[in-house]
Order: C-alpha cells, then sequence, then structure tokens
C-alpha cells in the first residue's frame, strides 16, 4: 500500500519486482524485512540527486511528492511453526 507519491513514479509490475527481489535476499526470519522493504520503495521512487533534480532509473524523474508505503504480508498468518 502506498501514496501517489509512489505511484506517480513507479508501476505496479515495479514496485512487484522490487519487493519480490528484496524479499527474497532477506532472512525469512528478520522481523523488519517488511519494514526495510518499504524503505527501499521510498529510495526508488524519490531517486538520486543529479544536476538536473531527483532523478529514477532510465533518468526518469522522481518523485517530488510525499511517499509513505507500508508492505502487509497477507499469507503470514498462514506459516507454520
Amino acid at each position: 500500500m502506498g501514496t501517489d507519491g509512489l505511484w506517480d513514479v513507479l508501476t505496479n509490475e515495479e514496485v512487484a519486482e522490487a519487493v519480490s527481489a528484496f524479499l527474497s535476499n532477506c532472512d525469512p526470519d528478520d522481523l523488519h524485512r517488511y519494514t526495510m522493504a518499504a524503505q527501499d520503495l521510498v529510495m526508488r521512487a524519490r531517486g538520486v540527486l543529479r544536476d538536473r533534480g531527483w532523478r529514477i532509473t532510465n533518468e526518469r524523474l522522481g518523485s517530488g511528492d510525499d511517499i509513505s508505503v507500508f508492505i502487509i504480508p497477507l499469507m503470514y498468518g498462514n506459516r507454520q511453526p
């Protein structure tokens, strides 16, 4: 779940790919992995500061809007102990 600052610059596919890639590299027992994945999305949407402003991949503009992101693990309750 994210505010328009995220969706203004990233597509559904880009977000899904980024979260999947991030979580696949995390320890499944790390309680902070969803928070870190959300922070990663915020940083992706903001981009990096360059000569011509904030840019994300392919020199696309980064978000100039507020960016809030929540990663909600819908399958978490089905995990076996």
